[in-house]
């Protein structure tokens, strides 16, 4: 008998009707033991959990006037005897079992691995990058107020940060926040002084510091100067400008 890999040549059909079969001998050579037929001793050995998944099917045959016990496999029997063997090909072979009985159902047999945590970061990434671009110039002010509202609230540079047991915390804050509240007024006075949000601290700046990176700098205590209102982080204009001002570049006057 052939020690060839597994094919779906080696099913039968005829034994059992739907239920495609290995017999006993042909996986004894493919899993290498030194006579194939010491493979019904596994199989009687663990009789009982075999015949949970089904009968064995057995033949009784006669070799040279001997009777003798000829059994034919499932596949989940198939699968067992490959792990009760412990030869060095029985990994391999269990690969073939499971190989044959899947392009029987016609399946497409190619490896499958699951994407790293950095390739779905990349994934999450882009998609959140391309929806945010098609968004409005009043979306992404709510948006990026939202989500420095949870930033601030959490005390954290990314919601990812948020630790599982806060995920009611986390809620009640985007409940919190209704739209009005997530798109502020573009200026606010109070007692004659001059807000601004941090959407529009980055407006004033052409956008090139994100209100995400003005968390991150509160964080680090940098940055200009600001004020918590009622719970929302504001920037005074005088001290906008103070700090601006002591970002000045000194440079030659008239090029000299």
């Amino acid at each position: 008998m052939s020690a060839k890999s597994l094919t779906i040549s080696d099913l039968n059909h005829e034994i059992t009707p739907n239920e495609p079969r290995i017999q006993d001998l042909r996986l004894g050579v493919r899993l290498g033991f030194e006579r194939a037929r010491d493979i019904r001793k596994i199989i009687e050995r663990n009789e009982v959990e075999l015949e949970a998944y089904g009968s064995l099917a057995p033949q009784r045959r006669k070799s040279r006037g001997q009777p003798f016990t000829e059994y034919h496999l499932n596949e989940a029997q198939a699968l067992l005897i490959c792990m009760f063997a412990r030869t060095d090909k029985a990994a391999q072979v269990r690969k073939e079992v499971i190989a044959v009985y899947l392009a029987l159902r016609g399946a497409t047999i190619k490896p499958q691995y699951p994407l790293t945590q950095e390739q779905r970061l990349k994934i999450e990434n882009a998609v959140s990058a391309t929806v945010y671009a098609s968004l409005s110039d009043e979306i992404k002010t709510r948006f990026d107020y939202t989500w420095e509202q949870i930033h601030q609230h959490f005390g954290v540079e990314h919601h990812r940060e948020i630790k599982q047991d806060q995920l009611d915390d986390l809620l009640k804050c985007i409940d919190s926040i209704t739209p009005s509240s997530a798109l502020p007024a573009p200026r606010r006075e109070t007692f004659g002084v001059l807000h601004l949000t941090p959407a529009q601290l980055s407006d004033r700046w052409g956008g090139q510091v994100k209100p995400s990176t003005l968390a991150n700098w509160r964080h680090k205590k940098v940055g200009p100067t600001y004020v918590k209102l009622c719970g929302t982080v504001m920037y005074r204009l005088t001290d906008i400008e103070k700090w601006e001002y002591a970002q000045q570049i000194q440079t030659q006057i008239g090029g000299r």
